[in-house]
């Protein structure tokens, strides 16, 4: 909190350009009042010290610059900081925040990457999902089979990857997963029961070869039957890669009950929407909390999420005519959010494409999103942050898609800087390999695009990335609002066709 007015996260890493040894960031991502007005640019700062117990900077993005003086004490760090000689000083104070981050100064190496990938999967997988334990048993239950295809038309005018072309030469698969968990405290095992659906091609993949895979997940409101929907407004990217020849497993992502989404030592519950799921007259209904009768759940909601994400992979892999080096993730909005946070945790991810998810958590806190993102039992922002699940990542191919005018998780517009800045930080991850992340930036708000045929904007051919993804100049934060892009000579398909192959 600087002054009493502008809450912040401070970051600092090591840097081999920097005199100090160190760089630094700041980022306000709110003001005091309720909302996240305060919003502000993120700024490059000039670590003039740091020992580990003190820690001065400069903030070059004030007139006059400011200097800041600061001492760690435990977990905390408190200090001052002037403008000028003769002013009067303002005070600082913070706390240790994001702990397990990759950060954002020198590249790793490969085996360094590797090695903190490899811990920071497992300490992520026992604060969200008790340690990711298989289950005692599973269960895959077929409800119908060889449906045709949902309704194909009308097409939504925002579907723009060219339905009319890739006719829908696949059959559809209600399935229901059912499994045993064992419970802690020595209590029976807890069930747990997903629903889904699975398009396969009914068109022979080329002799000798495997289909590609897709686990495709929705976001709030939606469900694995709106995800194979083709006439789906919102969801119809599980449609969209049916036609194109992917076995493509829908999985429904929905909300706790109520008596659910709060511990024990809370007064309310954490939100009190979806009282009965998300998309119940489609199967989508509530998912209960993984818990022993008469305790609270050691599992935090995105976890189950996860878990049912990572068991649906085990599913789609063992299918005898999947080809398990091309398997990827996608998913729009809290399906952005599962997706990337699956394809961060579980290496048999190919590919992820997470479409509306880029937010800057810190500010997602403030700024009146679904609340059911955060954590019960901890602080996520304690541990990491988007920018960190993506590292996690890295070098797998990676396609973050934003839209110019989406402020669902920030007051900025176009291009949506928050997004640039979470996607900067990410990119020393994938040092030596940057062109596997691809930061795909469109022209619309919330939504999902593939760019190809696009019936209402047709010069939003091939994917758009932006021109400026950092500084030109030091101290400089323009590329932060430069709305510039360039135009890719390729749609959605044709880069993940780049990266796994061609059907």
């Amino acid at each position: 909190m600087i002054s009493g007015r502008d809450r912040a996260t401070l970051r600092i890493d090591s840097s081999p350009d920097s005199p100090s040894g160190y760089a630094g960031r700041l980022k306000v991502y709110s003001d005091p009042l309720p909302g996240a007005a305060g919003e502000q640019l993120e700024t490059d700062l000039e670590v003039t010290h740091w020992d580990g117990s003190r820690l001065t900077f400069i903030r070059h993005d004030r007139n006059p610059v400011e200097q800041y003086t600061g001492t760690v004490t435990g977990r905390t760090i408190s200090g001052t900081f002037t403008s000028a000689p003769a002013a009067a000083p303002s005070e600082w104070i913070g706390s240790r925040a994001q702990v397990l981050s990759y950060g954002f100064g020198a590249p790793r190496d490969p085996a360094s990457r590797a090695a903190w990938q490899e811990r920071t999967r497992r300490e992520l997988a026992l604060l969200m999902m008790a340690g990711s334990p298989a289950p005692l048993s599973h269960k895959a239950t077929v409800l119908a089979s060889n449906l045709e295809p949902l309704s194909p038309t009308p097409y939504p005018p925002e579907r723009d990857d060219n339905p009319a072309a890739w006719p829908q030469r696949y059959r559809l698969t209600e399935l229901r997963f059912d499994y045993l968990l064992a419970a802690p405290f020595g209590v029976p095992p807890v069930a747990r029961t997903s629903h889904g659906y699975l398009a396969e091609p009914t068109v022979p993949p080329p002799p000798g070869r495997k289909y590609p895979a897709v686990l495709a997940v929705n976001g709030h409101g939606g469900s694995a039957w709106k995800v194979m929907n083709g006439g789906d407004r919102t969801y119809w990217y599980g449609d969209a890669f049916a036609r194109r020849g992917f076995v493509v497993l829908a999985l429904d992502i929905s909300h706790r009950p109520l008596e659910d989404r709060s511990a024990a030592y809370m007064s309310t519950p954490l939100y009190t929407n979806e009282p009965n799921g998300d998309d119940p007259a489609h199967g989508n209904g509530l998912h209960p909390a993984i818990k022993a009768a008469g305790f609270d759940s050691d599992w935090e909601e995105s976890g189950e999420r996860v878990w049912d994400a990572m068991r649906a992979l085990d599913y789609l892999l063992a299918l005898p005519n999947v080809d398990p080096a091309r398997v990827l993730v996608t998913g729009l909005s809290m399906g952005g959010e599962v997706t990337t946070l699956t394809s961060a945790l579980d290496t048999r991810v190919t590919m992820s494409i997470p479409g509306a998810y880029s937010p800057d958590s810190s500010v997602l806190r403030y700024h009146g999103n679904h609340p059911c993102w955060q954590w019960l039992h901890a602080d996520i922002g304690e541990y990491i942050d988007t920018s960190d699940l993506f590292a996690l990542i890295a070098p797998r191919p990676l396609v973050v898609e934003t839209g110019k005018i989406d402020t669902t998780y920030s007051r900025f517009r176009a291009p949506f800087a928050a997004d640039k800045q979470v996607l900067r930080r990410a990119r020393v991850a994938y040092a030596g390999e940057t062109g596997n992340l691809i930061h795909y930036l469109h022209y619309d708000k919330h939504s999902y695009h593939a760019g190809d045929v696009n019936p209402t904007h047709e010069s939003e051919l091939g994917l758009r990335i932006p021109e400026l993804v950092e500084p030109t100049a030091r101290w400089s934060q323009d590329w932060q609002t430069d709305p510039r892009t360039h135009q890719l000579r390729a749609n959605l398909f044709d880069i993940v066709s780049f990266f796994l192959g061609p059907n």
